[in-house]
């Protein structure tokens, strides 16, 4: 018995079948999760075995226990030349039912979609449209869909988890359209940047379009950097005391000029420093990465995101 419920599957290789998984006939539900960025020769995504036994002249029997909902898998790849484009996405005869409201990137005859279901070709697959892996918020990395991602929106409120991967409340508005809808997949687009104690949200006229975190590293222990939020624009990080600010941080929008929006980056630290300036509104990002032992050097990048608008 399988359940999987608000998962993110990435970034796992096979070398035969089912990159992301690789699951038996004994009964398996699957219910807002993500599979994406996984690869193999073929099934990318996952691969259903078939059953032991079928009827009579039938000679391949797709598992009947297997069920997938409110879910994507879409964006894996099959890297078989004799297969090409082969499955990427779906396993063999997976038939997800009526009321599934799944994405799927590519249906080579093998996902069956059903009315509510979305679904790409092998020649014009569909997008998903989430940002790379990474820390969304929570305790392990997730992908979020971007504003125009498929993903977003497509699941009645009443056929929603509760909460997501993150343990954030679904559903959220998070295309700014007012509905009550909720998201496919393990993450629930929430409204841009959401400040807490860890995080910065800065620039884009409001302040609320760049998500900043720091990570520090002192004497071989990891931290997470306290936010300081100080203007729409600008914002500080403290390490060990909430009175000990260690560094300072301006995204600007350049727009106009250059056509970026500009990352300042001052402090006065010597531990080691990741930080990350994550564009809600397309998935890319900015990054300084400082090792421990070197003083923080101020870096004035005005090319640093090419967002615009």
């Amino acid at each position: 018995m399988l359940r999987l419920s608000n998962v993110t599957v990435s970034g796992n290789r096979a070398t035969q079948a089912g990159g992301g998984l690789f699951v038996t006939p004994s009964d398996q539900v699957l219910t807002q999760v993500t599979i994406t960025g996984n690869q193999a020769p073929d099934m990318g995504g996952v691969w259903l075995s078939p059953r032991e036994t079928c009827p009579s002249g039938v000679g391949f029997c797709p598992p009947m226990d297997f069920s997938l909902s409110r879910s994507i898998l879409a964006g894996n790849l099959s890297t078989s030349p004799s297969r090409s484009p082969g499955h990427p996405d779906c396993p063999l005869y997976l038939t997800p039912g009526p009321n599934s409201f799944n994405v799927f990137g590519v249906n080579n005859d093998d996902c069956y979609p059903g009315p509510t279901d979305l679904a790409g070709t092998p020649a014009a697959p569909l997008d998903p449209r989430l940002t790379p892996l990474g820390d969304h918020g929570g305790p392990v990395p997730t992908h979020l869909p971007l504003p125009d991602s498929p993903a977003v929106d497509l699941i009645p409120p009443a056929r929603c988890t509760p909460a997501d991967q993150r343990g954030r409340p679904r559903p959220a508005d998070g295309d700014g359209d007012g509905t009550s809808a909720c998201d496919a997949g393990a993450v629930e687009r929430g409204p841009a940047c959401q400040p807490d104690a860890e995080t910065l949200c800065l620039g884009g006229g409001a302040g609320e379009r760049f998500r900043v975190r720091v990570r520090w590293t002192a004497q071989g222990q990891p931290g997470a950097g306290g936010a300081v939020p100080l203007t729409a624009d600008t914002g500080a990080f403290w390490f060990f005391d909430p009175d000990n600010l260690e560094l300072t941080i301006k995204v600007l929008d350049g727009c106009n000029l250059n056509g970026r929006f500009w990352v300042f980056l001052s402090g006065l630290t010597d531990v080691g420093v990741e930080l990350t300036v994550e564009d809600t509104a397309t998935g890319e990002t900015w990054t300084h990465t400082q090792t421990a032992g070197t003083a923080l050097q101020p870096r004035l990048d005005t090319n640093a995101l090419e967002v615009c608008p």
